[in-house]
């Protein structure tokens, strides 16, 4: 008879679920025990807490609605809690003992509310209130005296509420006759003694109604502490029984699950002794056969296993056909991969001769890159020679041509400054004879002033033009000049003669910080100041500073404008000859010239502009003290 493994195992499964069903049935028994056993805690728990409850409400003198409440709260859950208990022999005598519990409770809240236990209301409220308002007439009228015996009073009747003690009542009662009897010796007036009088008759009757209170509510209590009591030890009772119990039960579901254990694992260990066997047998051949070994296994089952065992076998059958067919393909791609090799020889040859030309290749194009730098340095260089060349020759060509009539006509104005002076003294002399009009005598003296004063500008100007000249020709041919010494403010003057003949409604500040000395070329740092003040007018500023300071190694000059300012890319390109941001009517020029003045003095300049706020060009030049050590350093090291 053929027994497939599906029924094999349901069969073997059926057996496990009856064992599990017994194991549930007595499992639930103890679930439901579980259950009960959870009630009796919460019930333990529900009759702490009650405990807790009840335990602040006997510490009270007040008893308070809201632990009432509570208290009502807890029995109502204990009671509900009983109700998912099953039968015990002390449940009925719990209930009864709560009965007791909660008729205590009822009680002492209706003795509360009679007697008038609470603080806001009743007797003990009314009781507070004659006190404090007989406090407020001592406290009004300084009765410290008073005072003392009255808060003495209060202290006793605390002690009372605390203690129970009635001592502390009589000397509560003692306190207040006490604290009256010395108002009505006082000089108060007679209605207000009266009031004490009946203030303190109030409070001494509300007080011995509390008192009389507290004492029917201790007693009280006591029941209710009994009452409570048996709560407790009814409680203790049932908790004993049902844990007895649950231990019963235990016991029962272990050697049931044990039981039922030990019959699984026989069965288990049969049915898998029959259905293991077979396999190992199969997974052993199977480990023969990924070894090399094309042996065939046999196995009768009468199951799926067996089935499993004859497809394997026509398997290995199949495999050492196709072993055979492999081998000799193998052959086959052995002597083509010889081929292939030697192919890759022969390209991996070639390709190392292609790296080398490759290489070779590179190496050329550097040489033709750095051959291509170094002629555009070139041009550069020879650019730049041209320029300078054609600066020198400009140079040259112009001072030659303007210094013979620039010396004539500075000859011409130094002749007529010699007349009109000689002419002034004749009539300063003659002025003392003649009978003329003060006015017109006044109009010659003005006439003569006028006159050499527009001289003196125009011999000025001529020697500005020489040495502007002279210095294009300096830019383009280094030339030694000569130093001097002049205060700051003086080379200031000096630098804005023309440029205020020129720009008469340009305002400029001249700043002195610290005593400044400037040192150098007076007339090319002239030229230099002019030059950046006529840059300034030429970017819309109508204000120029001129600020001089100085440190101990140097003196710095500040041209500062508030015109449109420079754009940042053009800022390192200012100082390059034939570079301008005014377009192409300007030469571009002044800038060079001036940074070639300021280099040939070893001083720095530079530029701090931004667009909308102006720029300030900054120049330091070194002491006369600091370049003169430089220079003898320079020579003692040649």
């Amino acid at each position: 008879m053929r027994l497939n493994i599906f029924p094999k195992l349901l069969l073997f499964a059926a057996a496990i679920l009856g064992c599990m069903s017994v194991i549930f049935i007595v499992g639930g028994v103890q679930i439901n025990d579980l259950f009960q056993q959870q009630r009796v805690k919460d019930l333990e728990i529900r009759v702490l807490r009650l405990y807790q409850i009840h335990t602040k409400f006997q510490s009270s003198h007040r008893k308070d609605s809201s632990l009432v409440q509570a208290m009502n709260s807890e029995l109502q859950l204990i009671e509900k809690t009983l109700e998912g208990i099953d039968a015990f022999q002390d449940k009925t005598q719990l209930l009864f003992a709560i009965k007791e519990f909660r008729e205590a409770i009822d009680s002492l809240v209706v003795l509360a509310e009679q007697k008038g236990l609470s603080e806001n209301k009743g007797s003990e409220g009314l009781m507070r209130e004659a006190v404090h308002e007989f406090q407020e007439i001592v406290a009004k009228l300084r009765y410290y005296d008073i005072q003392v015996t009255l808060l003495e009073a209060r202290r006793r009747e605390k002690d009372f509420f605390m203690r129970a003690d009635s001592k502390y009542a009589k000397q509560t009662i003692d306190s207040a006759n006490k604290a009256l009897e010395k108002m009505l010796l006082t000089s108060a007036p007679e209605p207000i003694k009266q009031r004490a009088s009946v203030l303190t008759e109030e409070y001494k009757k509300n007080f011995l109604t509390v008192v009389e209170a507290k004492t029917k509510t201790a007693m009280l209590s006591d029941s209710l502490s009994i009452a409570y009591s048996r709560v407790q030890h009814t409680m203790e009772r049932i908790s004993s029984q049902h844990q007895q119990q649950v231990e019963q039960l235990q016991m029962i579901n272990i050697v049931v699950a044990l039981a039922s254990f030990c019959f699984v694992v026989v069965l288990s260990v049969f049915m898998g002794r029959r259905i293991s066997k077979p396999i190992e047998q199969l997974q052993k051949s199977v480990q023969e056969f990924s070894d090399g070994s094309y042996q065939k296994v046999s196995i009768k089952t009468s199951d799926e296993i067996q089935d499993l065992a004859n497809a394997f076998n026509t398997m290995v059958d199949k495999i050492a056909k196709r072993t055979e067919e492999l081998a000799d393909s193998y052959t086959l791609l052995q002597i083509k991969s010889e081929e292939i090799n030697s192919q890759k020889v022969e390209l991996e040859f070639k390709k190392r001769e292609l790296e080398s030309t490759n290489e070779e290749l590179l190496q050329k194009n550097m040489e033709v890159l750095d051959a291509i730098d170094s002629v555009h340095k070139m041009q550069t260089q020879l650019i730049h020679s041209e320029r300078m060349n054609a600066i020198g020759m400009l140079t040259s060509g112009i001072l030659h041509e303007i210094n013979n009539p620039n010396t004539a006509i500075n000859l011409s104005i130094e002749n007529a400054i010699t007349a009109i002076t000689e002419n002034e003294k004749i009539f300063q002399e003659a002025k003392k004879s003649l009978t003329t009009d003060v006015q017109d005598i006044e109009r010659m003296e003005k006439y003569f002033t006028s006159s050499l004063r527009s001289l003196s500008i125009a011999q000025i100007g001529l020697n500005r033009i020489t040495t502007i000249i002279s210095s294009l020709r300096t830019f383009s041919k280094k030339k030694e000049v000569e130093y001097q010494l002049e205060e700051a403010s003086v080379f200031f003057e000096n630098s804005l003669i023309l440029f205020r003949v020129q720009f008469p409604s340009i305002h400029v500040e001249k700043i002195l910080l610290n005593p400044t000395n400037i040192y150098g070329s007076i007339g090319e740092l002239n030229q230099v100041v002019l030059n950046m003040c006529v840059n300034a007018v030429q970017a819309g500023a109508t204000s120029i500073e001129l600020i001089a300071d100085s440190t101990k190694k140097s003196s710095i000059i500040k041209v500062k404008d508030n015109g449109k300012g420079i754009p940042k890319e053009s800022i390192p390109k200012l100082f390059d000859s034939f570079f301008s941001t005014k377009g192409k009517d300007n030469s571009g020029l002044g800038l060079s010239i001036s940074k070639e003045i300021i280099s040939r003095h070893k001083g720095t300049i530079n530029v701090e502009s931004e667009i909308g706020n102006g720029t300030t060009f900054i120049i330091e030049l070194p002491m006369k003290e600091v370049r003169q050590n430089k220079q003898n350093s320079a020579l003692n090291h040649v």
